[in-house]
């Protein structure tokens, strides 16, 4: 289950994804970047637009 943060919410509106890229962009990385033992990055490119999560 995803738990939407209050940032998150906000983040959807202002990059005009919807919730279901965000849970491909997780599920299906075009790549990845750990930044710490807890912490890493989903990428993932939509024609020129570029979707970093973390």
């Amino acid at each position: 289950m995803i738990e939407w943060t209050k940032h998150a919410e906000d983040m959807l509106i202002e990059s005009g994804f919807d919730r279901e890229f965000i849970v491909q962009v997780v599920l299906n990385p075009d790549g990845t970047e750990e930044r710490s033992e807890t912490e890493w990055h989903a990428f993932k490119r939509v024609g020129k637009r570029h979707c970093e999560l973390w």
